[in-house]
Order: C-alpha cells, then sequence, then structure tokens
C-alpha cells in the first residue's frame, strides 16, 4: 500500500509541474496514471477537473493538441465523454456521504465558476462536517478550511476554525491545544520542488506532431 500511495503522489506532484510549464499532454498523461492507481481518489479527481477546466481557458491550443485531449475526454477513466462540471456534479453525487470527496467536489465549483449560486453550493457543501466514515477526519478538516481561507470570505473560515476547535480541542491547528496525537500539517501534494521527475527522451512540445504513445 505503501508503493502504491508513493507511485500516486509522484503522478500528483507531476500534474503540478506539467500543468504549470503548461505541457498539457504530459499534465494529461499525470493525470491518466493517477487514474489508473486510484481513480475515485479525491486528489485525482482535483487534477482531473483542474486539466479539463484550464485547457477549456486556452484560446491558441494548438489543434492536434486539442483533438487529443477531446479524443482521450471521451475514456471511461477519464469524463467517459461528459462535460467536466457535468462529471464533477456526478463525482458529488456519488460521494457526497464523504467529507473528502465532497471537499474536492466542492472545491471544484469554487474553481469552475463565478456564480454566487453555485459558490453558496460549495461554501454549504464544505461546511458539512459529517462524514459516511463517522467523526470527521482531522486532516480532511484541516484541508476544508485552507479551501474555505483561499476562496471564501475570512469571516467563513473563522467560524469554521470555531467548529474545528470544539471537536479537536487538542489540535494545535485549531487552536484548541498545544498537542495532538494526529499530525495537523499533513504534507501538500503540490511541491513540485520535492520530486525528480524521471528524464524521458526528448518529448515534442504540444505544438508539434502528436502521437497517442505520450499518453500511455
Amino acid at each position: 500500500q505503501m508503493c502504491i500511495r508513493d507511485s500516486l503522489n509522484t503522478h500528483l506532484l507531476a500534474f503540478e509541474v506539467y500543468i504549470r510549464k503548461k505541457k498539457y499532454l504530459l499534465a494529461l498523461r499525470s493525470v491518466k496514471k493517477a487514474s489508473t492507481i486510484q481513480f475515485d481518489h479525491p486528489d485525482v479527481h482535483r487534477i482531473k477537473m483542474r486539466f479539463f477546466h484550464e485547457v477549456s481557458l486556452v484560446s491558441n491550443l494548438p489543434e492536434k493538441v486539442s483533438q487529443v485531449i477531446k479524443l482521450e475526454s471521451q475514456l471511461p477513466l477519464l469524463l467517459n465523454g461528459q462535460d467536466y462540471k457535468q462529471y464533477n456534479q456526478e463525482f458529488l453525487d456519488k460521494y457526497r456521504s464523504s467529507l473528502a470527496h465532497r471537499a474536492a467536489a466542492a472545491e471544484m465549483i469554487l474553481i469552475m465558476s463565478n456564480n454566487d449560486e453555485q459558490k453558496s453550493l460549495a461554501q454549504s457543501l464544505l461546511e458539512d462536517m459529517k462524514d459516511s466514515k463517522g467523526a470527521p477526519a482531522l486532516n480532511d478538516c484541516i484541508r476544508v478550511h485552507k479551501i474555505l481561507e483561499k476562496y471564501l470570505d475570512s469571516s467563513v473560515a473563522s467560524r469554521y476554525l470555531e467548529h474545528g476547535r470544539s471537536i479537536f480541542p487538542l489540535s494545535s491547528y485549531f487552536n484548541g491545544g498545544s498537542s495532538s496525537t494526529l499530525s495537523d500539517h499533513p504534507a501538500p501534494l503540490d511541491r513540485s520542488s520535492d520530486v525528480t521527475i524521471e528524464t524521458a527522451p526528448e518529448q515534442p512540445s504540444d505544438s508539434g506532431a502528436v502521437s497517442y504513445k505520450h499518453l500511455t
């Protein structure tokens, strides 16, 4: 299980490197590989939605790259032919009872929509601490608080912090005490400097010829 987890993190980190460099085919390959390892993982869903949202905003995407992305999006491993926003909604409907999955879908709503109604929906999803496993996990709640801080009004994040303090009185993150039996600071998944991406033979640029072998 540790090997699988490390492998997944490698592809999540590789995605961060490639998407920042706008190497869209390599980013897509990372999404596919991560999806193969753990299809329904919340962070896999995040990079999948971020990828398709970002490329949808690129006005000058090379035609051949666009064609590959469109064809690949038909795969069940990716969007199964759906619009990415619809896919996010179905992910939410399927995993709504899981705090970690619900938070991932809600965060994507905040990233992908400027609609006030959608933002209000995302906020209500994030503020709901119920989890199908029982008591909410500390690390999940920490991540939710960080999402609220980043995308919503500071008063919303402050209110969640107070709620978290009542649930985790020994958590130093929620300011309830000086120690905790759990790690209050999970390692972020987007530290691209912490991973060395394997140097492969020269990859064609996104503006050049495209071959499906690059995505396998």
